[in-house]
């Protein structure tokens, strides 16, 4: 059996391309700002990154590759590959095969690619795909995020009972997570007891967060996010979302479209923005948030259907260029409650269950 050619980089930036057969890399450099580039070509060969921020390519073969201390980009490219972060903050890409991944001690981005693969992020706030095949994820230590974003189709994920299913998520076996990326398409998201984070990116997606105080954002499409128990963070982003906090003291905001939000039980917040908005507080002493952007102006039409007088609040809000003032709302009341006028703009809020003579006291209306 042939030795290993054993190549030594030198201590400051180097790029090193091994054999055809089977080599040992040292990518040696000070722990400073060097890069060193290594390729390893053909061969099942040994790589050694160094202390720099190095970039270390496996090639061909079933190839072992350290990156040690900062930043590295590490590829295993064909081949069954075992590749391993070190110290630093890591980006690690398995390829084709099945790979076995470790990030290391901080923060790592952690992908499988084709393959059935073994990842474990280690210690820190991970993000971990492991793309095509039944890969079995291991979050490990820290706040750690499934990553989806790369399925052709819709996955259904639910870290309570630990399931996947649906594009690459089929056959993945996961533990240690807190949180997901999601795919392009119409994704079904379920947290556990924990504080989740889920990020449904496009598509129509069903995002519960279940116990916990969840950070729940819907992204582009008609999304629909249950925060569930805990005080709970909730955006729905682009498109016409429908957003219920359920029980805590929950923060809601729609942003762009035409939303429906609710916030249950709990001194909640309910922001509109962008969009003809209907928001319900719910039990609890509630704050309703009409930001006034005067560049842009997107207010719109806004209605609050269960305005309790004495107990919630409207909070007016301008912008760095016009503040608002009592001078700038007009009230107008009918049998069903009363209409806000912004004078500048022309846009309304209208409050279901209070009269024009409770609102214009301004005793349940701040301006910021």
């Amino acid at each position: 059996m042939a030795a290993d050619t054993v190549i030594r980089g030198t201590w400051g930036s180097d790029s090193i391309d091994g054999t055809a057969g089977a080599d040992r890399v040292y990518a040696y450099d000070n722990p400073g700002q060097e890069y060193d580039i290594v390729n390893g070509l053909a061969g099942n060969d040994t790589i050694y990154g160094g202390r720099g921020h190095d970039s270390l390519f496996g090639g061909e073969g079933d190839d072992r590759i350290h990156g040690e201390a900062r930043l590295d980009y590490i590829y295993g490219g064909l081949g069954h590959d075992a590749l391993y972060g070190g110290h630093g903050t890591d980006r690690i890409y398995g390829g084709d095969g099945m790979d076995t991944i470790s990030g290391g001690d901080f923060g790592d981005v952690l992908y499988g690619n084709d393959g059935t693969d073994l990842i474990h992020g280690g210690l820190g706030n991970d993000q971990i795909s492991g793309g095509a095949g039944a890969d079995t994820l291991l979050g490990g230590a820290g706040e750690n995020w499934l990553d989806y974003q790369d399925s052709p189709i819709a996955v259904t994920i639910d870290l309570a009972n630990g399931t996947a299913s649906g594009g690459h998520a089929d056959g993945d076996f996961y533990s240690g997570f807190h949180g997901a990326f999601t795919s392009e398409w119409d994704d079904h998201l379920t947290g556990d007891h924990k504080s989740n984070s889920f990020n449904g990116m496009n598509g129509n997606d069903t995002i519960f967060g279940k116990s916990g105080d969840d950070y729940l954002n819907g992204g582009p499409g008609q999304d629909l996010l249950i925060g569930g128990t805990g005080n709970d963070l909730l955006w729905g982003h682009l498109g016409d979302d429908a957003i219920r906090g359920s029980a805590g003291d929950d923060d809601i905001e729609g942003f762009a479209g035409n939303d429906r939000m609710e916030g249950g039980n709990g001194a909640d917040s309910l922001t509109g923005d962008e969009g003809n908005d209907t928001l319900t507080g719910g039990d609890g002493a509630d704050m309703f948030f009409w930001n006034y952007r005067s560049d842009d102006a997107y207010l719109d039409d806004d209605i609050i259907n269960d305005f309790e007088v004495g107990v919630d609040t409207i909070i007016i809000s301008g912008s760095n260029y016009y503040d608002i003032t009592p001078d700038d709302v007009t009230f107008s009341e009918n049998e069903n409650g009363t209409l806000i006028t912004l004078t500048p703009t022309g846009d309304t809020f209208f409050v279901s269950g209070a009269s024009a003579d409770q609102l214009s006291t301004f005793d349940d209306i701040e301006f910021w």
